[in-house]
């Protein structure tokens, strides 16, 4: 039993160890990369921030396409 005890209290004492709320943070690693590995690149988010890109470029892309052809989308001799 005094072996659980002792290794419970192993950091030398009895308050928890505080975090400063950098988790697997890499040493001198800047707030943005550390956005983009957590949130843009990281592998359970990577999917959902494809379709989001794809999204957004289909939609610029038919703003453009619009912008370029849609004059072959109107009825000739309409007002």
């Amino acid at each position: 039993m005094s072996k659980r005890a002792n290794a419970s209290h192993a950091h030398g004492s009895s308050m928890p160890a505080i975090h400063d709320g950098r988790r697997g943070a890499v040493g001198d690693e800047s707030s943005f990369s550390r956005f983009m590995n957590e949130q843009i690149w990281a592998q359970d988010k990577l999917a959902g921030n494809i379709n989001i890109l794809v999204g957004a470029g289909f939609f610029a892309a038919s703003i453009m396409a619009t912008r370029l052809w849609g004059h072959f989308l109107l009825v000739p001799g309409a007002p």
